[in-house]
């Protein structure tokens, strides 16, 4: 199988890697749907509502016209171009200049730090209602415990991420 429009394939030792498939679609959907309303939900939903006032439910259906636009966009390019890092891969297939590619691969590093840190700060605001511990402290448990989880499996991550979507 060639990779799409001369993306390179890499080999280790003469083999294609090959990854064992451990995941759903009752799984998937759950991860999508906890993804695509992710710290929107969990960590600004009331920090939101609090700027926009009683114009609240109108920027939440404006964020979902521009949410699903997004999508729309991500679904049409995954089935052209599906493999990892895709929002390089698809600068790279349209531009075909490598440090335009990278600077975004680079970017998208820089907004998933900066996601994962307003995730954090959010979580720690729940858990402070139970316990009483120095914010910086209940970021850095919950960083290194989510991270831990990341390690463990992609598999118990996407468990874990449908859990907290369910609940």
């Amino acid at each position: 199988m060639s990779a799409p429009h001369g993306m390179t394939q890499y080999f280790f030792m003469n083999e294609t890697a090959q990854l064992r498939r451990r995941l759903n679609l009752p799984l998937l959907t759950l991860y999508g749907i906890g993804v695509t309303i992710g710290a929107g939900i969990y960590v600004l939903i009331g920090a939101i509502a609090g700027h926009a006032g009683r114009h609240a439910p109108l920027s939440f259906v404006f964020a979902a016209v521009v949410m699903g636009l997004t999508v729309g966009s991500y679904a049409e390019l995954s089935t052209r171009y599906p493999v990892a890092a895709g929002e390089a891969a698809y600068v790279r297939a349209a531009f075909r200049k490598r440090w335009l590619s990278t600077a975004v691969g680079l970017t998208m590093i820089g907004t998933a730090i900066i996601a994962t840190a307003t995730v954090a700060i959010g979580s720690a605001g729940y858990i402070a209602q139970f316990v009483d511990l120095p914010q910086p402290l209940v970021v850095a448990v919950v960083i290194v415990a989510l991270g831990l989880i990341s390690a463990w499996g992609v598999l118990e991550s996407v468990m874990l991420a449908s859990l907290f979507t369910v609940i």
